[in-house]
């Protein structure tokens, strides 16, 4: 794949290869007999992981989506399919064929860290086509409705897991202990919702494997306005907080879910009691997913819907 690279970019890419085109457009109709490869990128949702979306006649829509931070109510990240699809695939091929998108005026000036929109069209026999749309500059018409039936592809794509991890917080709780410190405990599920066997590495394996466990505790009883570092607080969890372990430590160095199988991580350490008030609390699970092999698929980040608790 051909992706702009931005300082610890993200992306959504989608690409579509086409062997005919809609009859309802002249200039379509003058192609049918090409192929069209689409890619659409942007960082938008998380601007340190990717997704990726290549759609082609032959072997259907492959989607890999590294983060649900767009939206944590959709906690699943991994490899998603669909079968190839000439109606679903036409509303786009259309839009990034037409006039007006093919005329649009690119963004003049990218800068690293931006959030970016970007379309690739690739027709046999003709220049490639290049679309961009930074933060600083306004998309046209063309561009919006191209890029409305990207977004609709990646959404349908990602109802189809084929290697992939579903995430689920049972539960935040913080005790309060007496001595100015608290015990706080988290509760995850990590589930496989996909057709393939998947692995993640064993919680003794995740510190040299950059897989992180974080809680994040925010006040949500005062203005955004009054926020300090005071009123956030970030707890990181080890192996060494594990409070139920599922494996016998060291034995094993990473654990295997097979389709519709999960397991249940449960983890508790001592913190600094927080200041007296009502919290939102979130987990993010930063990880490898790995193939039954052990070979990496994609490497990303799970966020969890907050919940309201109170010190």
């Amino acid at each position: 794949m051909n992706c702009m690279r931005l300082s610890r970019a993200g992306l959504i890419a989608l690409w579509l290869g086409a062997g005919c085109t809609p009859a309802s457009d002249t200039r379509l109709d003058e192609n049918q007999s090409m192929s069209h490869t689409i890619e659409y990128w942007t960082n938008a949702p998380d601007d340190a992981y990717a997704t990726s979306l290549i759609v082609s006649p032959e072997d259907g829509a492959a989607l890999i989506v590294s983060s649900n931070r767009d939206d944590p109510g959709v906690p699943v990240i991994g490899r998603f399919g669909l079968k190839s699809d000439s109606a679903v695939f036409a509303p786009l091929l259309e839009a990034v064929l037409s006039q007006g998108f093919q005329s649009s005026v690119n963004s003049e000036s990218i800068i690293p860290g931006q959030i970016v929109r970007k379309f690739t069209v690739r027709t046999d026999g003709a220049p490639v086509v290049t679309r961009i749309v930074s933060e600083r500059s306004k998309p046209d018409d063309a561009f919006l409705k191209a890029e409305t039936e990207a977004l609709k592809l990646v959404a349908a794509v990602r109802k189809s897991p084929t290697q992939a991890v579903a995430f689920a917080q049972t539960g935040i709780t913080v005790t309060p202990r007496g001595g100015g410190s608290s015990s706080i405990s988290v509760s995850i599920e990590l589930t496989n919702p996909g057709q393939e066997t998947i692995a993640i590495f064993a919680p003794e394996h995740w510190a040299e494997n950059a897989m992180l466990l974080t809680v994040t505790l925010r006040r949500n009883d005062l203005p955004l306005d009054e926020l300090g570092n005071d009123h956030q607080v970030f707890v990181q969890f080890v192996a060494g907080d594990l409070s139920d372990p599922l494996l016998p430590r060291g034995e094993t160095r990473t654990i295997s879910l097979s389709p519709g199988s999960s397991r249940v991580f449960k983890f508790q350490k001592t913190i600094p009691t927080p200041a007296r008030g009502a919290y939102d609390g979130w987990v993010t699970l930063e990880l490898p997913l790995l193939d039954a092999s052990g070979t990496e698929i994609v490497r990303g980040e799970l966020l969890s819907v907050p919940n309201n608790l109170r010190s």
